[in-house]
């Protein structure tokens, strides 16, 4: 089986910043913490990975196929939270979900629903009405209802109080033993 992802040889560069050369691989069924100072590249990694920033070079690949932006079969198989969660504002969440529903065809509205009452998410709420902590939930939920077999957490329980954390850490979890490889980035080691 091929690796989860795998980097080869990968460089980002920015005025003040170099990313790289960057060799790193994830086996199936493997968690990774990728851990690091603000700015040490860990959101740089990941926005290259999932194709939110072009690598000036090397190769990336998940499940052994490019992460090719004309060729997006391969974002069926992740799952990704990032940074800033970003939805259509003046939509509810629901519509939100629905939204996002159409591009996976994997989609389970019975995950989303579980996951959305696990977290008491407002569903009927609009975006821009949502908490910072409603809105990671409501990524999370994005990022979880189509089983990807690889998710992608960027700092993903910044701005839940400590009882969701846990929570979503539990659910994070399940599909984890279920077969999502998660790689998860993090300042602070102890979250990990």
């Amino acid at each position: 089986m091929p690796n989860a992802f795998k980097f080869n040889n990968v460089i980002k560069t920015f005025p003040e910043f170099k990313l790289g050369p960057l060799d790193l691989e994830l086996e199936p069924g493997t968690v990774l913490g990728y851990i690091g100072p603000n700015g040490s590249g860990k959101t740089t990694t990941m926005h290259c990975l999932v194709g939110l920033l072009k690598a000036d070079s090397g190769e990336m690949e998940i499940f052994g196929r490019k992460n090719d932006p004309n060729k997006p079969a391969w974002k069926f198989d992740v799952g990704y939270v990032g940074d800033v969660h970003v939805f259509y504002e003046n939509w509810s969440g629901a519509k939100n979900l629905k939204f996002v529903s159409q591009f996976y065809p994997n989609w389970s509205e019975t995950i989303a629903d579980e996951l959305s009452q696990r977290f008491n998410l407002p569903l009927n709420k609009k975006a821009k009405e949502l908490s910072s902590g409603n809105r990671v939930k409501l990524s999370l939920v994005s990022a979880l209802a189509h089983s990807p077999k690889l998710l992608l957490l960027d700092e993903p329980t910044s701005g839940l109080d400590p009882v969701v954390k846990q929570k979503c850490w539990m659910c994070c979890s399940r599909r984890w033993r279920m077969g999502s490889g998660p790689f998860s980035t993090q300042r602070i080691f102890c979250r990990i």
